[in-house]
């Protein structure tokens, strides 16, 4: 057996103490942060283990995080740490250049920062007043720090401690003399705690899961990599709603990088991107003086991704603009006092009407089904911003695998000028209208004030029109304009080119994910085998496959459960024991389920009420967490994610689509996408439920 010298037995000791007092403070500190800022987290874990009670059980140091800057609107303070060598008011700062004093002027790289000096010192004004006032302490006994991730530094500079996180610990706790008795301490731990209230508290539970994902690295000498994989762990048995706003440390340098113009971040399903725009808002909200907007074709994922951002950062939540494209559109043309009569259900009578007199003619023998031609018109013709017949002739059809000779096109047009013909004629506008005047409008006058940053996510759904509406309200100039989303996501129609709406995106400014951290293997294996076999091509012109070869997994246990019952009634009973079953390990909340059909939607969730199960229907979900199980459609839950996913009857979506008709393999393409979507929803658990009309392997349907 090995000999253990003193020396060794005290580093691991220290290593094991250093594990110990990192998921310790992670434990305490994630409801705060919600996997929050990496810099920050950093910082406040440096300063908790501070906290800890002395050999006679008391506690000599506190910490408060995340407070309210008294005789501000909405500024915080971002902790303050309080000790026997006093109290100092703690900014967190994260910036890529190191700080360096200038001819006495604090800078970040070449960057002027002696702002952060004065702002500082303003902080700590009403601790030392009411210390002062209440306490009769002397107002030297509060100190400005500038705490710094990523970091090393150790000085004062105009009575502000400009600290690293490796020298915050040794130096407040180390170098200072003690000047507060404990009873001391404590007084002014509770008169702090009242002028600098909290913010609202975070809603979500306190989580220890952190130290119990992790013990097995306690147990002996760790390596960094240890360290994040257990926050790995300890994020995925989170609640759902935390788990989608966890940040990987590999990822915080997409976030905190400057791209010099127009930027995309792409990947397969599962691999950060929507995280990682939501802390680009935060960054940009916390970084310019303009209002974020943050956007999406899905009506539902901006109103999730807005509460998602209060509870990540509730003081520059309201900085951050989150709305789907079409409201966007619909409130600033309301805002300019533009009427333009959007009526989405007047639109679609009027078509119905217009494809009427079209019955008998050669579209209806190509595809007899209106909904194909009606989105011929909505991603084509008006999608693309064409205004003549002879331009639909020649224009580029992007993703509309049905080919169409010239007589075709002038047949379309015709059915297109007929539906708008009636739509002018009872003065209503379809959705597509609507981008297009609002385009037209912002064109003519941006918006005011002009936004520091626009974040466009789930960007391959977007229209061309949609996509040069976006970019026409960015502003010019580095971080302006950052488009999110994965072509192998794609589920609904049309398409187009990046150069199609003037963006050229080059020198670095593209980054491509490759690391799964929400899906088990065995899903994402599953989810992959769905369009494994198609050639996609992407918005830049680039063609990928529907499995990338480079795609690495993190996560660890999960499962593909298959079901075949021989009728409905069966496989109802199977899912709803499942649903029980599922929701034992964690709460109804960590179940959702799933289907192609709106109708069939409908019918899940009034079985499971009449089971007694609470539901929320997807449509009326915002975000909060909740005890419910979300029932709602594949397209609906675009942006989301569940550790476990029911999908009855998913191979009726390839089915349905094989109806005869020459566009049927365009119908295939998105059904397969939709379902690949839908599958990777799940992180631990993937139930396939079929009726023995159906294959019970949809990944394996030609």
């Amino acid at each position: 057996m090995p000999v253990v010298t003193g020396r060794r037995r005290a580093d691991t000791d220290r290593s094991q103490q250093l594990v110990r007092d990192q998921l310790d403070a992670q434990a305490v500190l994630a409801p705060r942060f919600a996997r929050g800022a990496v810099g920050e987290r950093q910082i406040a874990t440096a300063l908790m283990a501070l906290t800890r009670p002395d050999g006679a059980g008391r506690q000599r140091w506190f910490l408060m995080i995340d407070r309210a800057w008294p005789g501000t609107r909405s500024a915080n303070v971002d902790m303050i740490l309080i000790g026997p060598p006093g109290v100092f008011i703690v900014d967190a700062k994260e910036w890529t250049s190191q700080p360096q004093i200038h001819a006495g002027v604090l800078c970040a790289g070449l960057d002027n920062r002696q702002a952060e000096i004065a702002k500082v010192k303003a902080m700590i004004r009403p601790a030392q007043h009411a210390l002062a006032r209440r306490l009769q302490i002397v107002a030297d006994i509060v100190h400005p720090v500038l705490a710094f991730a990523g970091h090393s530094v150790h000085r004062n500079h105009q009575g502000v401690m400009l600290l690293g996180v490796k020298e915050l610990r040794p130096t407040l706790a180390g170098e200072l003399p003690s000047r507060l008795s404990t009873a001391d301490v404590t007084a002014v731990h509770e008169v702090l705690a009242q002028v600098y209230p909290a913010y609202e508290p975070c809603n979500l539970p306190a989580d220890r899961v952190a130290v119990q994902a992790a013990s097995q690295v306690a147990g002996g000498l760790f390596e960094p990599q240890d360290i994040l994989d257990a926050e790995v762990a300890a994020a995925t048995a989170r609640p759902m709603e935390r788990w989608m706003t966890f940040l990987h440390a590999s990822q915080l340098a997409i976030v905190r990088r400057t791209y010099t113009g127009p930027a995309r971040i792409s990947g397969p399903a599962g691999t950060g991107k929507t995280v990682v725009g939501l802390w680009r808002a935060v960054e940009a909200a916390k970084n310019t003086t303009g209002p974020v907007l943050l956007t999406s074709l899905v009506r539902m994922v901006p109103r999730v991704q807005a509460r998602l951002l209060h509870q990540m950062r509730p003081d520059l939540a309201h900085r951050i603009d989150c709305v789907h494209v079409h409201g966007w559109a619909a409130r600033f043309l309301a805002e300019r006092g533009i009427e333009v009569g959007y009526d989405a259900a007047a639109a679609e009578n009027e078509f119905s009407h217009a494809w009427l007199a079209m019955r008998g003619s050669p579209l209806a023998a190509l595809d007899p089904r209106p909904v194909y031609w009606r989105q011929e018109i909505d991603v084509v013709i008006k999608g693309r911003g064409i205004a003549e017949r002879g331009q639909y002739r020649a224009s580029a059809r992007p993703g509309r695998q049905l080919r169409l000779t010239e007589g075709q096109r002038d047949l379309v047009w015709d059915l297109y000028e007929r539906y708008q013909q009636r739509l002018v004629h009872r003065g209503i506008a379809d959705a597509a209208d609507l981008l297009m005047r609002a385009l037209a409008e912002a064109r003519r006058e941006p918006p005011q004030p002009g936004y520091g940053a626009v974040i466009v996510d789930e960007v391959q759904d977007l229209s061309l029109t949609a996509l040069r509406l976006v970019s026409a309200v960015a502003p010019p100039g580095a971080n302006g304009l950052l488009l999110i989303g994965d072509c192998r996501q794609k589920i609904y129609p049309g398409g187009y080119r990046l150069s199609d709406a003037g963006l050229s995106i080059t020198g670095g400014r593209s980054e491509v994910l490759t690391v799964n951290y929400r899906n088990a293997p065995a899903i994402l294996d599953a989810a992959l085998d769905v369009i494994a076999e198609q050639r996609l091509e992407d918005i830049d012109g680039t063609m990928v496959t529907g499995r990338p070869a480079d795609l690495a997994v993190t996560h660890g246990a999960g499962r593909v459960v298959r079901v075949s019952e021989e009728t409905e009634s069966q496989l109802e009973n199977q899912a709803v024991a499942a649903v029980r079953e599922l929701a034992a390990g964690g709460g109804y909340g960590e179940v959702a389920v799933l289907c192609y059909r709106g109708a069939q939607a409908r019918r899940y969730a009034a079985l499971l009420r009449r089971e007694g199960i609470p539901v929320v229907e997807l449509d009326a979900y915002t975000g909060d967490p909740t005890d419910r199980v979300k029932v709602g459609t594949w397209h609906k839950a675009k942006g989301l994610e569940f550790a476990h996913v029911l999908l009855p009857g998913p191979s009726s979506a390839i089915t349905d689509a094989a109806k005869g008709y020459q566009s049927d393999d365009e119908s295939a393409t998105l059904a397969r996408h939709a379902l690949h979507v839908a599958m990777s929803r799940a992180r631990l658990t993937l139930w396939l439920g079929e009726t023995s009309r159906a294959p019970a392997k949809p990944g394996a349907l030609a």
